[in-house]
């Protein structure tokens, strides 16, 4: 039998079922990235690596931090070979919970062509932390091709 009490009770323990399981990351939310990360100063091919772009929305999926459709742009005139990516989870009290780096490669081997952008299928970041609010990747350091050089 229904009553008034009986259905408060019910209400209130699907939202906290809800909500614990989210801030467990076993119910996903979708979100585009806040920004990217600032790029390191003073680091060999400094100027290149400010002129990489990197974006992507972010999925939770049973627990582990995604990246879907993530695509990265050369917007230098050189040709990089690879380029470290790093991202951050962020708390609700945007805290700094975790750091994953990535190597990221175009999918033939071949490097990235000045001006280019390439795009990559969903990226499982790995485990996501409890309570993520917001995710922010971007390049931390490039590497060029064997023999040439930062013009």
């Amino acid at each position: 039998m229904f009553t008034p009490v009986r259905v408060l009770f019910g209400i209130v323990g699907a939202i906290a079922l809800w909500y614990g399981l989210k801030s467990l990351g076993v119910i996903g939310g979708s979100s585009n990235m806040v920004g990217p990360l600032p790029a390191p100063a003073g680091t060999p091919n400094a100027a290149l690596i400010q002129q990489q772009a990197f974006t992507s929305p972010w999925q939770v999926t049973n627990g582990d931090l995604h990246l879907t459709t993530p695509s990265w742009s050369n917007n230098s005139n050189a040709a990089i070979q690879s380029a470290d990516l790093e991202c951050d989870q962020y708390d609700p009290n945007n805290a700094d919970k975790a750091q994953q780096h990535i190597r990221l490669t175009v999918s033939n081997g071949s490097p990235l062509p000045g001006g280019d952008s390439d795009q990559f299928s969903d990226l499982d970041i790995g485990k996501a932390v409890q309570n993520l609010s917001k995710v922010n990747c971007g390049i931390m350091a490039v590497t060029l091709p064997q023999g040439t050089t930062a013009q």
